[in-house]
């Protein structure tokens, strides 16, 4: 069975972070609606994020939504508002929550942007789709990766600390 391309990049992420001893993380539990192509939305739950994962080193919660698209640009028709309502809520604690967004064309950059920035871009910016000039003008954290033949290493190490900057 093929994995599509935002699964494949949840699972890289996560075995990237597995990687390390001092971290871990959860994937919540995926929706009814995704069986049966999407089509069973009666039953579907509506998670503010995809991960939790936590650094045992700074006690720092994380609240990750991953996503990936083929585009040079995001479209924020991707990112539900009870995403967008739910990390903006949880941010107001002591803790890390946010977009991790993979453009996998050409070069699968990836970049994450805390919700209060991701907030103020949305409020100032007029578009429907946000591309990797945008993100960068709001604080966004490229995060470094690396292709293993098909699979890629995220350098999380490196995310955690530049996110405590």
């Amino acid at each position: 069975i093929a994995v599509n391309e935002g699964k494949r990049f949840e699972q890289n992420w996560k075995s990237s972070v597995e990687e390390l001893n001092n971290l871990w993380i959860y994937r919540l539990k995926d929706n009814a609606a995704s069986f049966g192509g999407g089509s069973n939305t009666r039953f579907a739950s509506h998670n503010m994020c995809d991960f939790i994962m936590f650094n045992d080193d700074s006690r720092t919660l994380y609240c990750l939504e991953l996503k990936s698209t083929k585009s040079t640009s995001v479209s924020l028709s991707m990112i539900r508002d009870n995403q967008i309502e739910e990390l903006t809520k949880a941010s107001k604690h002591n803790l890390v929550a946010g977009f991790l967004i993979n453009f996998r064309n050409p070069s699968n950059d990836t970049y994450f942007i805390e919700i209060c920035d991701f907030n103020k871009m949305i409020s100032e910016v007029n578009k429907k789709s946000l591309n990797k000039k945008d993100l960068m003008n709001y604080n966004a954290i490229y995060v470094e990766s690396e292709c293993k033949k098909v699979n890629y290493k995220y350098n999380v190490k490196k995310f955690i600390t530049d996110t405590h900057l």
